[in-house]
């Protein structure tokens, strides 16, 4: 598919100026940038077992045919989303939600924007906030609640949570793209958690706004994955790790033979 502007021309229009108004050496950086937004800047390993999942607000309200709101493409990857989970789950590594729920005391910030939509739609033991039950979530399985804003760590205690399970890199999957998941990305960036932000596991209502967020956390906040590369990472990692502890036991077990 073809870009209908090129890389120049988007940060033209974006700002509003020709050509002419470019400074030496503008041009080349603009283009030098450009190709840092396609690579995962980012460059770590992770562990399954300082790893977890976060499916963040896949309720009712936002996923749900019958919901009037609903994000069509949040409907279309929960499958997907589902055996990430179910993926995690075999290899234990924890898989945590969170829920996002309002009442007329909780929605300020809102209010300006959706009115009393949220609280309606949203309320705290509503059909709407409820999780969406295809994804199957097990009694253990941690619910984040008392979600009011975008960010999945503030007001609660996500951040709580993964530290005392020695949490060191999050997985980031749900809904909406480019508000709720990127907040929380960035957020754990900012707390020091590595980030691997799912490019078809994490949905929202506008392609370009999905595209955005995708290259912008795979510039600056964290690697950005497919779900079949987050699975397959977590496989091979699982399983080298079965290994090194089978070889560890063998080399304990003929160093105590020996001696």
């Amino acid at each position: 598919m073809t870009e209908p502007f090129s890389p120049t021309e988007w940060y033209l229009l974006a700002n509003r100026l020709t050509t002419d108004d470019l400074a030496p050496g503008e041009l080349e950086r603009i283009n030098q940038v450009e190709e840092l937004f396609e690579v995962n800047r980012a460059r770590f390993d992770w562990d399954p077992t300082t790893t977890a999942l976060i499916v963040i607000d896949m309720q009712n309200y936002f996923v749900h045919p019958d919901s009037p709101a609903r994000c069509y493409q949040a409907t279309r990857v929960l499958p997907l989303i589902r055996r990430l989970c179910d993926e995690c789950r075999a290899l234990d590594v924890p898989v945590i939600f969170t829920q996002t729920h309002f009442g007329k005391d909780t929605d300020r910030s809102f209010r300006p924007i959706f009115g009393d939509r949220l609280a309606e739609w949203l309320a705290e033991g509503s059909w709407g906030a409820e999780l969406c039950a295809e994804l199957g979530r097990l009694p253990h399985e941690r619910v984040v609640p008392a979600k009011h804003t975008y960010d999945s760590f503030e007001g609660t205690d996500l951040d709580y949570v993964l530290r005392s399970r020695g949490i060191e890199t999050v997985i980031i999957c749900g809904t909406n793209t480019d508000r709720c998941c990127e907040a929380t990305a960035r957020r754990a960036f900012g707390l020091q958690y590595q980030v691997v932000f799912g490019s078809d596991v994490n949905a929202t209502d506008s392609g370009m706004q999905h595209l955005a967020t995708l290259r912008s956390v795979r510039y600056g906040f964290g690697q950005v994955l497919t779900a079949e590369e987050i699975i397959q990472h977590l496989r091979v990692a699982a399983s080298s790790s079965a290994d090194d502890h089978v070889d560890s036991v063998v080399s304990e077990a003929h160093s105590e033979g020996v001696s």
